[in-house]
């Protein structure tokens, strides 16, 4: 037993100069592995998403201005219009998504 402990060396150093070696002094690249087409459509429904909230976030702030001058009826009737359409357009994407087979 204590000539296996006494033939043990600590190769720490040696292996991360191999390494730097094989690297060329670079961090190795990993690869992403290829998304399937339901996580690219999964994420693009994401997207959409977060931008609607940020529609309705905007539409909220601009509902609750109590300025009796400065009244955003124009934008306020644009925001509800944009926000209908991406309702509708979200509603379609997930539908597709929920018959989509996973990959």
């Amino acid at each position: 037993m204590a000539s296996m402990a006494s033939a043990r060396s600590n190769r720490t150093a040696e292996f991360f100069a191999v390494a730097d070696r094989l690297c060329n002094g670079r961090p190795p690249r990993r690869r992403k592995p290829p998304r399937s087409d339901f996580a690219i459509a999964a994420s693009a429904v994401g997207r959409d998403l977060h931008a609607a909230r940020e529609r309705i976030a905007r539409l909220e702030r601009l509902s609750k201005g109590t300025s009796l001058f400065n009244d955003p009826v124009v934008e306020i009737d644009q925001l509800k219009l944009l926000l209908k359409q991406d309702v509708h357009r979200l509603g379609a994407a997930i539908e597709a998504l929920s018959r989509a087979p996973l990959d």
